[in-house]
C-alpha cells in the first residue's frame, strides 16, 4: 500500500517539475521576443514588428485606442525605423515576464532608453531621446506567441 502511494507521489512530483520547466521555457520565449524587438530597432528591421501580429491587434498610446492592421503597423514602423539611426535602445530595468496559469497568455512589461537621430521629411536631422515603458500581451496559438495588445507610454529622459 505504501509503495503505491509513493509511486503516485513520485509521478505527481515529476509532472509538477516538468510543468515548471515548461513555464520557464515559455517565459524565455517571451524574453527572446523582447530582445529581438530591441535588435529590430537597432538593425532597422521594420518587418519584425508584424511577424506575429494578431489579426485583432490593439494599440493603446497617446490617449488613443486603435486597431491597426499589419499593413498600417508596417507602414508606421518602416517610416520610423528607416529614418532613425539609433545610438541607444536598451532596457533600463529587467523586463517583467508573466504567464497565465495554463501558459496560453503571456506578457512583458518593459522600460527602455532610446537615443538617436531621425531624418525629417524636409531633410533636416532631429535628435531623438526618450524613455518608453510598455506592456505587450501575447496569446499562444499553435505553439507560437501572437501579439494581441500593446500599451505604451513615453516621456523625455
Amino acid at each position: 500500500m505504501r509503495t503505491g502511494f509513493l509511486a503516485v507521489f513520485v509521478i505527481l512530483l515529476c509532472f509538477s517539475c516538468r510543468r515548471n520547466d515548461d513555464m520557464e521555457e515559455l517565459k524565455m520565449e517571451i524574453l527572446t521576443i523582447h530582445q529581438n524587438l530591441i535588435r529590430a530597432h537597432l538593425s532597422n528591421d521594420p518587418g519584425f514588428f508584424i511577424q506575429n501580429l494578431s489579426e485583432n491587434f490593439t494599440s493603446v498610446k497617446n490617449g488613443e485606442i486603435t486597431y491597426p492592421d499589419k499593413e498600417e503597423v508596417l507602414s508606421s514602423m518602416t517610416d520610423y525605423i528607416s529614418n532613425t539611426a539609433f545610438s541607444e535602445y536598451r532596457d533600463l530595468q529587467e523586463p517583467v515576464i508573466g504567464l497565465s496559469e495554463d501558459g496560453t497568455v503571456g506578457w512583458v512589461i518593459a522600460r527602455v532608453s532610446v537615443r538617436g537621430v531621425r531624418e525629417m521629411d524636409d531633410g533636416t536631422n532631429r535628435e531623438v531621446s526618450f524613455i518608453c515603458s510598455w506592456m505587450t500581451l501575447y496569446r499562444r496559438v499553435q505553439g507560437s506567441w501572437v501579439t494581441e495588445i500593446e500599451v505604451s507610454t513615453f516621456r523625455s529622459p
